[in-house]
């Protein structure tokens, strides 16, 4: 089994365009993704028109801040982004349960993704909000495929890391539930939680079939942002601006690591 190629974009003739995630060895660099959050269409219009001149390849619509306000509001926000983006757009509601701001019921959560999915080019789903739901996560993300969007799998651990064959796991659930892209992110407490995850991430390039995005938060997994195609690594997230989760660096420093890695 091998890595194979998504690609993120409803229209890619029109001005968000589409971007390849993964695929075979050397076939796509590590894409950049940078995630907007500001909590109104006015200062999300402005965060969006921020990332002109540079180097992203995907923006992440964090919704966090609009989960609990009335649809129109979360409808008037997604316009803009939309509206204003040049790039594909992955939609992310992340819950309290994985580090975010979302508080929401099971049923909420997968509602409001599957109103995301009609609309974003891709949209994040948590595995394990699955589990409240009927037919769990594979239903989950069989919303997101039918409205038309691709399916991020992801999964988020700030106490810690789990030992590489749980990572494994994890992984290997993401895309038996029909995940486009597996994501995972776990705290990293030193230097050999790090590696569990590079090791996973190495292991799932021929492993799973679904490009996979594995970072390892903080200081001390810091590298795994940086560490390219060669490694097995399908995305990364970096900042314009203030960062949305520890470790992260500027898009042009990771941009010019990447270029190193990938030469």
């Amino acid at each position: 089994m091998g890595e194979r190629a998504v690609s993120i974009g409803r229209d890619p003739s029109g001005p968000r365009g589409a971007v390849v995630v993964g695929g075979p060895h050397g076939a796509a660099p590590c894409r950049i993704i940078v995630p907007v959050s500001a909590p109104g269409p006015q200062t999300l219009a402005e965060e969006v028109r921020a990332l002109a001149g540079h180097p992203v390849d995907l923006i992440e619509w964090r919704v966090d801040a609009l989960a609990s306000m009335a649809p129109d509001e979360i409808a008037r926000a997604c316009a803009v982004v939309l509206g204003e983006a040049r790039r594909p757009v992955l939609a992310t509601v992340r819950t309290a349960g994985e580090g975010g701001a979302a508080s929401l019921s099971d049923t909420g959560y997968a509602r409001l993704v599957a109103w995301l999915a009609r609309r974003a080019d891709a949209v994040d789903a948590e595995v394990a909000r699955g589990d409240g739901l009927e037919g769990g996560a594979a239903a989950l993300i069989a919303r997101i495929h039918e409205a038309g969007a691709v399916a991020v799998g992801s999964h988020h651990d700030f106490s810690g890391t789990a030992p590489e064959p749980r990572i494994i796991d994890v992984l290997r659930a993401e895309a038996e539930a029909g995940a486009d892209i597996a994501k995972i992110a776990y705290a990293a407490r030193g230097p050999l939680d790090l590696l569990q995850v590079m090791d996973a991430q190495m292991w799932a390039r021929t492993g799973i079939g679904p490009p996979v995005i594995a970072i390892s938060m903080g200081r001390a997994g810091a590298i795994s942002r940086i560490a390219g195609a060669p490694l097995g690594s399908a995305a990364t997230f970096a900042t314009v601006g203030a960062p949305s989760a520890p470790g992260q660096f500027r898009a042009e420093q990771v941009r010019e690591a990447l270029d190193v890695m990938e030469a």
